[in-house]
């Protein structure tokens, strides 16, 4: 009888062969236990009715950082295949400036200097970067699903941007239509620790916004929790300690974790095209959802991919 590669690799790192494609097993998708097939690139398994209803996920490699271009990435994703989008774009928000904690006369736990240039990857011009934000956003509305939703970390002046743009048409030449994006929320993180006012002109910066909209046409998955835990807002500290990466725009695990508990459900796939340190890509793997990650940047890749790899020794 032919074996057949399943897409696991044993401890020595081997594949794993079977007789059969068809065999006893739980569905990733809806949890029973049926006569499933084996998603021939990677390890999903899906059982007959899901693997019809999701037959995108046999086009897609999930659980996966990629190391490239978000616009180029994003273009070779299938149409509708991905649940939920968690994404922390570039703001275009960096400047020359850098502040100097030493002046303070205090002796410092943390680094004397603090630099507000985050590299390359924010530095646009407004046109550019208005062109850019309604690419990659038009792109993500394509590649959702029906009912799928998006969570977006943006800059206070312009995160308004993905309702006024929520009809827009990703290739106005050919006439694909990327679908409606129906606006939610606007959800506050307020930081517990937030910078302090080093020029004292201003309020200092406590709260961070993300666009919250779904994708119209199904129903949407929302898994409400108790009503104390679901206001509009949520309060966390600047990441620091053993979860800091060198990543200088990091989003602490916990609030993207609750964005991914309440929007997705167990063997979804959660999409980052703009994945940093992987924040997203861990908070996917610990609540059993799949993931694919997009990054530019290969000193970044190797930062999640070691995040990751690290989760799986505990």
């Amino acid at each position: 009888m032919k074996l057949v590669d399943i897409g696991i690799k044993d401890g020595c790192g081997q594949p794993v062969l079977m007789e059969k494609k068809e065999f006893q097993i739980y569905c990733d998708k809806c949890g029973k236990t049926k006569i499933c097939y084996v998603n021939d690139r990677n390890i999903n398994f899906l059982c007959k009715d899901c693997r019809k209803k999701e037959g995108c996920l046999q086009a897609l490699k999930a659980n996966v950082i990629i190391c490239g271009d978000a616009l180029e990435e994003l273009r070779k994703l299938p149409t509708e295949s991905i649940d939920l989008i968690v994404t922390d774009p570039p703001y275009n928000v960096s400047t020359d400036l850098k502040i100097d904690r030493s002046r303070w006369g205090k002796k410092q736990k943390r680094k004397a200097i603090i630099n507000f240039d985050y590299g390359e990857w924010d530095k646009m011009s407004e046109d550019d970067f208005e062109k850019f934000t309604l690419k990659w956003y038009a792109e993500c509305k394509r590649v959702l699903k029906k009912g799928g939703s998006i969570y977006i970390f943006f800059t206070k002046e312009l995160v308004s941007w993905f309702h006024i743009h929520r009809f827009y048409d990703h290739d106005p030449v050919n006439g694909n239509w990327s679908g409606l994006i129906k606006t939610k929320n606007i959800i506050s993180w307020i930081k517990s620790n937030p910078l302090p006012a080093f020029n004292r002109t201003n309020y200092r910066s406590a709260t961070e916004f993300i666009y919250f909209g779904q994708k119209e046409g199904e129903k949407a998955t929302f898994n409400f929790g108790e009503q104390k835990s679901m206001k509009n807002w949520f309060e966390h500290p600047l990441v620091q300690g053993k979860e800091r990466t060198k990543h200088p725009t990091q989003k602490p695990l916990k609030l993207v974790q609750k964005f991914i508990e309440v929007s997705s459900n167990k063997g979804d796939i959660v999409l980052d095209p703009f994945l940093g340190s992987g924040t997203t890509a861990l908070a996917a793997k610990l609540l059993g959802r799949n993931y694919i990650g997009i990054e530019k940047s290969p000193k970044y890749v190797k930062i999640a991919n070691d995040r990751l790899r690290q989760e799986l020794l505990f």
